[in-house]
């Protein structure tokens, strides 16, 4: 990478931050090679948090401010509208993780070259427990692919780093649904074309315990449980998030991405449709279990 310290704007949502924010904002200041600067939005804390950020911000090492309680998707979305638009990179943070040294540089020399075309970085995650200890992690590849994206979610935000190009495109159409931030930060990149990249070698510490919305450590079994029930509960969300796209960037997108887009859309009202998307290699998944759950989706018109 050039000599030159990039910028990198990391964009942190907390609540109720108090048990491991400071271990957090220590890996995030910590951070090696690149220029860091950290903005926060609290979504109505209530443990002190507001009054440990006011401390951070007087020490100089944020900025950060309230907002009314959004949830995590919402929140997040509010900070990248309201990011630094001076600096090249933007960053999700957790507030219960810790980051290795190398995080945010690893991102910024992978997109280095990226700066005038749209540009997003993800990693594998490094599950941990509370006491920092290592834990079983998925070996999931993604294909890192339009229609991949469209059938599952692959991308976790704390590992994503974009670039100023991608976030200008990300800000032109607000959804009206969007279950998580990160989900669709990851679907509009792959739907425009931009380039991302996935790094096989974890830099984040994802921290498991009992407040976690996510176990990336679970059982096999409490693993299927979980996703049967997301299944049972979120049928149509992927279908949803496909029309936002559409209503958003279809004039911009690619004409493959186009195509497949549409292949995905006519297939919830069209039983040929439905044919054509089973039989589809572009919805093909780097794991059997997550082409197994779209099989059964699209059999019961339930994506």
């Amino acid at each position: 990478m050039s000599q030159q310290m990039h910028r990198v704007e990391v964009l942190m949502s907390t609540y109720n931050a108090m048990k491991f924010g400071a271990a957090q904002l220590s890996s995030i200041l910590a951070q090696a090679g690149v220029e860091v600067q950290l903005r926060v939005r609290d979504d109505g804390s209530s443990d002190g948090t507001q009054q440990w950020l006011d401390a951070e911000a007087a020490k100089g090492h944020l900025v950060w401010w309230q907002g009314k309680n959004l949830k995590p998707a919402r929140s997040f979305m509010e900070l990248l509208e309201k990011a630094d638009e001076e600096v090249g990179y933007y960053a999700f943070a957790d507030q219960d993780d810790i980051w290795l040294s190398d995080k945010l540089y690893a991102a910024v020399a992978r997109m280095e070259n990226d700066k005038e075309v749209p540009a997003l970085y993800f990693s594998r995650t490094q599950p941990v427990n509370e006491q920092m200890e290592p834990l079983a992690a998925l070996t999931f590849t993604p294909r890192v692919t339009f229609g991949e994206a469209l059938m599952c979610h692959v991308a976790t935000g704390h590992t994503m780093v974009m670039n100023a190009a991608l976030r200008r495109v990300v800000l032109q159409y607000r959804p009206d649904f969007l279950p998580m931030h990160d989900m669709w930060v990851y679907l509009v990149a792959l739907a425009v074309g931009a380039k991302v990249y996935y790094d096989e070698k974890p830099h984040v510490h994802y921290r498991q315990h009992s407040e976690n919305v996510l176990g990336a450590s679970e059982s096999a079994y409490a693993r299927w449980c979980r996703r049967w029930t997301e299944w049972r509960e979120g049928r149509q969300e992927f279908s949803r998030l496909a029309e936002e796209v559409r209503k958003g960037f279809f004039e911009m997108m690619p004409d493959d991405e186009r195509r497949v887009l549409t292949l995905f859309l006519d297939a919830k009202h069209r039983c040929l449709s439905r044919v054509q998307l089973l039989c589809a290699p572009e919805f093909r998944s780097g794991n059997r279990g997550r082409n197994l759950r779209f099989l059964l989706t699209v059999l019961t018109n339930s994506f």
